[in-house]
């Protein structure tokens, strides 16, 4: 979800054990975001949350952090001559799970470029 600069990424939770619950949605209100927001199965999610830099032209596109341990899952920046992608992750994010989140960020601020915001 991003919604007035903020990124905010659920997924489901890895346990020590390294068990996963097992959310699967079979409509609208049984989506991740939903559940969260009505306070249910909290114990089962990680939320990731970051800040879009306010302007699309800097190094640091974004960083997310747990918000129950501030650690980092994901970094995305560019590279030195600014065309290069650098995608950074740690666990409990999978690759796949970051590449989704990479090509939602970069959708949103090609929007933002066509708009000419920022």
């Amino acid at each position: 979800q991003v919604q007035d600069g903020v990124v905010r990424l659920v997924i489901p939770r890895v346990h020590a054990d390294r068990t996963v619950a097992q959310l699967r949605p079979r409509r609208a209100a049984d989506s991740l975001l939903h559940r969260l927001s009505e306070g249910e199965d909290e114990v089962h999610m990680m939320v990731c949350e970051g800040l879009l830099p306010t302007s699309i032209r800097r190094r640091e596109i974004l960083t997310l952090r747990g918000t129950d341990s501030g650690a980092v899952v994901l970094k995305l920046s560019r590279g030195a001559n600014g065309t290069a992608i650098i995608l950074q992750l740690s666990s409990p994010l999978s690759a796949f799970q970051a590449l989704c989140v990479a090509l939602c960020i970069d959708q949103h601020t090609e929007r933002q470029r066509q708009r000419g915001d920022g």
